[in-house]
């Protein structure tokens, strides 16, 4: 009776290639590449690569770009030269450009200037249908270099989704091509309000508009006329990141916008006008008639607190057949009585993926009726980075019994960013699992806001436990933003930095403890906050010594390092020793 071999050998190859499709290339290349001679074969064939750069280990970089053929390669991201300097000569010296002739998708998630003409001046984009660009640095000199490639690259017949992250002053100035195909516009800075008028008027299929800045700034000083409506009847999708104009401001910029299917606006600083469900519900069935999709996110800062019945006034005009029945939009409504003063107002699930969670025993929560009994995960679904303070309310919120919910209320979350303030208390790590599935969680920020932090081992011990509880973590992040002067020892700052982390960023005033972390961590990319140019100095001259290919990038307070491999005879001579590590001395980053 002879034995039946396994399916998956038998598989055509075209299906393997579909699987890779929804693989990273680390994975194909450096995983399932070595498995055996098939699919070691299978790997070469394969044409569809998504060469993603962004916070890879420089030797990962090296293997892939050695491994790959360039013209499999149909989307490219480089990461941001801060984070990874130099990848963009290695990138250079190590591929054949020239054969990169099919990039379907190009994204520079930070470049400066001169090297993004150096790329694209060589790179085929006739091909183009996705370009990203963040410029970080610029040069005088390269101004109208610069905004003839974007002209070009804005002609490509095939280009539909385009997002640019550069200044205004080079923005308005950028030629923009008559007849240009793109269906998706993001601006990442100011814009002025004429400009967008150009644009629409040369890109008759443009169909969706985000707009990463302040309204108000594009809006200030122009007088909205029905005039324009053929202008923006042709979008169907506005997306409005930093809301901040008047409401009656807002209304006719809309009007100019029938067409709308989708509209989300975010607003943290709105007047009490944006809170009227009423008022929205006569403009959108007067203005918008085939608006399907309205998501939005309105925090109303007051110096005194509306009385309850006033805020259940608000609710109410969201619990309208309109809201309910016809348009089938829910809605949040959320006073928090902190030294903010805010009332939130949101559509669920909420369209934010920064979100601050919070326990107050004044804040009260409402939602139209029907929500009530919806699973409050529904509300989450959108959030991937979490905000938590650790004070005695949430600690005394995630000890009732009543509160233990059958799943992670934030269950898609994958960051998470701890605030540890000046009445910070101990929490068990077992409590917030309850808001939060570690399993998912690739990074993990710490804020330190008080000398009280660097003291209580309490805090620190469960803090070791958390972090050791996200199995997947990635990257550590720990802020010091207290002016003391106290430390932590050595040995348990270290036994909090998983062995496996990736990418640390910290402050540091000491050789051998900066040594010793580099040591036992897995690290492809650090920033060290230091404001000793001494001690600077003699980092750069140990890392060149004992890491080969490490390249850095300094800037005042600050050095970024991405590692290249360790020579661990070197590494293996330091010595443990048990002096005291300091998180901060004058540290000022922010998040």
């Amino acid at each position: 009776m002879t034995q039946n071999n396994g399916l998956i050998e038998t598989l055509p190859t075209e299906i393997f290639h579909r699987i890779f499709d929804y693989l990273n290339v680390q994975t194909i290349l450096l995983s399932i590449r070595y498995v055996c001679r098939q699919l070691n074969a299978l790997t070469n064939t394969y044409d569809r690569y998504d060469l993603n750069l962004n916070l890879i280990s420089k030797v990962s970089f090296i293997r892939i770009c050695h491994l790959i053929q360039p013209e499999s390669i149909i989307s490219l991201t480089f990461a941001d030269d801060d984070k990874q300097p130099g990848q963009f000569e290695l990138f250079l010296s190590l591929v054949n450009i020239q054969k990169l002739r099919r990039i379907r998708s190009l994204t520079f998630l930070g470049i400066d200037e001169i090297t993004f003409h150096v790329i694209v001046n060589t790179l085929n984009i006739d091909l183009l249908h996705r370009f990203t660009i963040k410029i970080i640095e610029y040069d005088e000199r390269r101004w109208n270099t610069t905004n003839k490639i974007l002209t070009r690259i804005c002609s490509q017949v095939n280009l539909y989704n385009l997002d640019l992250n550069i200044e205004n002053r080079r923005l308005k100035t950028l030629i923009w091509p008559l007849h240009c195909s793109i269906k998706k516009l993001t601006i990442n800075d100011s814009i002025d309000f004429d400009y967008i008028c150009q644009i629409l008027k040369c890109s008759p299929q443009l169909k969706i508009f985000v707009l990463n800045y302040s309204l108000h700034s594009m809006l200030h000083g122009h007088i909205l006329t029905s005039t324009l409506s053929p202008l923006f009847q042709q979008l169907i999708s506005l997306t409005i990141e930093h809301y901040d104009t008047a409401i009656e401001t807002l209304e006719s910029f809309l009007k100019l916008m029938p067409s709308l299917i989708h509209l989300k606006l975010i607003g943290e600083s709105v007047s009490y006008d944006h809170l009227d469900g009423y008022r929205w519900e006569q403009f959108i069935e007067k203005n918008l008639p085939k608006l399907n999709k309205f998501e939005f996110f309105f925090v109303w800062c007051h110096a005194s607190l509306p009385i309850l019945d006033h805020i259940e006034r608000l609710i109410t005009h969201y619990r309208s057949l309109f809201w309910i029945e016809t348009k089938q939009w829910f809605v949040y409504i959320e006073e928090l009585t902190d030294s903010s003063q805010a009332i939130c107002l949101y559509s669920t699930p909420s369209c934010i993926s920064n979100f601050k969670y919070e326990i107050s025993p004044h804040k009260i929560l409402l939602s139209s009726p029907i929500e009530i009994n919806r699973n409050n995960l529904l509300i989450t679904d959108y959030v991937d980075t979490l905000f938590l303070t650790l004070n005695e309310e949430l600690a005394n919120y995630l000890k009732d019994d009543s509160k233990i919910l059958k799943k992670p209320l934030f269950h898609k979350a994958t960051k998470l960013n701890i605030d540890l303030p000046s009445d910070q208390v101990a929490i068990e790590p077992y409590n917030i699992s309850q808001l939060i599935d570690f399993s998912k969680i690739i990074e993990i920020k710490l804020k330190c806001s008080s000398s009280k932090s660097h003291h209580d081992r309490t805090v620190w011990m469960n803090l070791s436990l958390l972090i050791s509880l996200a199995s997947n973590l990635s990257s550590l992040i720990i802020l010091d933003l207290s002016d003391s002067l106290e430390t932590l020892d050595t040995e348990h700052v270290l036994s909090m930095i998983p062995p496996g982390i990736k990418n640390l960023q910290m402050s540091i005033n000491d050789l051998d403890q900066t040594q010793m972390i580099i040591q036992q961590c897995s690290l492809s990319w650090a920033k060290f906050d230091v404001y000793n140019q001494s001690l600077k100095d003699q980092l750069i001259a140990w890392l060149n010594k004992c890491t080969g290919n490490s390249t850095y990038k300094t800037e005042w307070g600050m050095i970024s390092i991405w590692f290249g491999t360790k020579q661990n005879a070197q590494l293996s001579k330091l010595r443990t020793r048990h002096k005291r590590i300091k998180l901060s001395n004058h540290n000022r980053v922010t998040s």
